[in-house]
Formats: C-alpha cells, structure tokens, sequence
C-alpha cells in the first residue's frame, strides 16, 4: 500500500523593510506615549494629555495588531489537495488544478500589490487570482508542485501568448 507524503511547510521570506517598518513604528510611538503620560510634553491646548495618549495608543494597537502576525505567521503549508498561503491575517488555499504556472518573475505589464515578502519570489498564476511568494526553500516547493502537476510550466519569465495558446 503506497504512503502519502505528510503535509511539508515552506517559510515565506518576510522583507527587511516590513519589519523595519514595525520597529521603526513602535520605536517612535512608545516614547512618545511615555513623554506625553510622565508630563515632559504638553499637549496644545492643555489637559488633552490623555486624548493624545489615547489616540496614539489606539493606533499602534491596530497597526500592531494588523502587522506583527507578520513576523509570527510566513508559511505555504502544501498536503495532498494543494497549497495554503499563510501571511500574517492573510489566508489563501489554492489548489494544484488551479495553479496554471509559475515563473521567478511577474509578468512586465503587471500590477502586484505590495506584499511583506522578500524581493525574490515566486509569482503563481492560477485560475483565480496571482500570488507572489517569496519561499525560502523554492526548489522543495517546486518540487512538490511538479509532483502535484508533472505538466505544469515552470520557468524564469512567464509565458507568452503565443506559447500558451491564449
């Protein structure tokens, strides 16, 4: 009786600048809360302290709150039935029929929203949308992607039209 391979997780390289980014956030705000709450800054006009230590309590808390699963949650997890993306509160399940290629680099006249990944990535092409990854070991998911699909096309630039039949 052949064994199925168990689920693998590939680490998605998360970008310098995005955890730069929350650093730098929380390097700035904190002090700034510490300053305003022992009385070393005043607040125009008076007595609006607390307002102004509420706010910006309020808005760290939700950029941390959106941001650091970041840092804690980078991983394409793939099992028998496809991949799963997890990216910080971002989660996408894709499956290996719908992956239709994948090239190193996007297409030229494509707009990809800005991601939190590294620089090097992945751009996979499926049925219903496009993600970019940027997975630390690339060649054990292609790996399994080609399991999946023998015949799917792999490659540094992403196909053309006259070599898809589009």
């Amino acid at each position: 009786m052949p064994t199925t391979p168990s689920p693998s997780r590939h680490p998605i390289a998360v970008s310098w600048a995005t955890r730069g980014l929350i650093i730098a956030l929380n390097a700035v705000v904190i002090p700034f809360i510490i300053l305003l709450g022992a009385g070393f800054v005043e607040a125009k006009p008076p007595g609006l302290e607390w307002l102004g230590i509420g706010v910006l309590a309020l808005v760290l808390l939700v950029a941390d709150v959106l941001a650091v699963p970041l840092l804690l949650i980078h991983e394409v997890s793939t099992d028998e039935d496809g991949i799963t993306v997890r990216l910080g509160l971002h989660r996408t399940r894709i499956g290996y029929g719908d992956i239709l290629w994948i090239a190193r680099r996007a297409p030229s006249l494509t707009a990809i929203q800005w991601k939190p990944t590294a620089s090097r990535y992945l751009f996979l092409h499926t049925r219903y949308g496009d993600e970019a990854l940027s997975i630390e070991d690339e060649a054990a998911f292609l790996e399994t992607v080609r399991r999946h699909r023998p015949h799917i096309t792999i490659s540094d630039h992403p196909p053309t039209s006259e070599n898809t039949g589009r």
